[in-house]
């Protein structure tokens, strides 16, 4: 009988064993990040480039308003509107991303996993309206400038 007990004794112990290193191997696989982490760092990405566009929507904008300040209203109105029209749109792009950021929050760490993906893909969506409202700005400022009326005026 003792051999009985100690054989069964060995092999709880060795099932007891192996099971605690079958779960050490799993926490100790390689740190791959979880679906909400992955979101989460994209939405961070895109947020980064954007913030990058700002100086070049700021930089934009001056160079409109010097050509309006050079610009009489009445002289050229459709010129005048569309630089009104551009330094607008920059301000939507601006305004847009600030409002993001001041509206931005991460997922709440008690949230289950799918409410913390839905938060995110929901950040993430409208990071991206943001982006394409700054990238229309940025090219319909680009396009004004363009213009050679505009330059002439600038360079005054």
């Amino acid at each position: 009988m003792n051999t009985k007990f100690f054989t069964f004794v060995w092999l709880i112990l060795a099932l007891l064993l192996s099971s605690c290193g079958a779960e050490t191997e799993k926490s100790e696989s390689p740190n791959t990040p979880s679906a909400t982490e992955r979101l989460y760092e994209e939405v961070m990405n895109l947020h980064n480039a954007e913030m990058g566009k700002m100086g070049e929507l700021k930089a934009l904008k001056r160079q409109l308003n010097e050509a309006k300040g050079q610009l009489d209203s009445m002289s050229n109105p459709s010129l005048y509107a569309e630089i009104v029209a551009g330094i607008s749109a920059i301000d939507s792009g601006t305004f847009a991303m600030n409002s993001w950021m001041r509206n931005f929050s991460e997922p709440d760490s008690a949230w289950a996993e799918a409410q913390k993906l839905e938060h995110l893909n929901l950040q993430l969506t409208s990071m991206e309206n943001t982006r394409d409202l700054m990238g229309s700005a940025m090219d319909k400022a680009a396009l004004i400038l363009q213009n050679t009326d505009v330059n002439a005026l600038i360079s005054k």
